[in-house]
């Protein structure tokens, strides 16, 4: 459930996509980056908190697992006791924007 059973956050996406996710189960799966990942994917950075109601470290680890099958450079990061971006301590966002700068510099030409 792309919304993780959160009510707020399902009626937001029925805003964004017309939809709810248990009223229409195959537009959210037909939406998932997943389904998109493939060899000619990019090198791909993802940066997840463990406690993020809004995407949820099960989801970034379906992400990664396809991009690993795929042979497509990637990085993933799991900073414990995180929610989503926004709640990030400073701690935190140091070392994302490190690992950032580090992903590009390695991954991009």
């Amino acid at each position: 459930n792309p919304a993780g059973g959160n009510q707020l956050l399902s009626l937001l996406l029925a805003t964004a996509v017309g939809n709810t996710p248990s009223a229409d189960p195959q537009l959210y799966a037909n939406s998932s980056p997943v389904i998109f990942i493939n060899a000619a994917s990019s090198p791909t950075l993802l940066l997840y908190g463990s406690d993020d109601p809004l995407v949820r470290p099960e989801q970034a680890v379906l992400v990664k697992d396809k991009l690993i099958a795929a042979n497509v450079t990637n990085e993933y990061v799991l900073y414990a006791g995180a929610g989503h971006v926004d709640t990030w301590s400073n701690t935190i966002i140091f070392d994302a924007f490190n690992k950032i700068q580090a992903f590009l510099t390695a991954n991009m030409q």
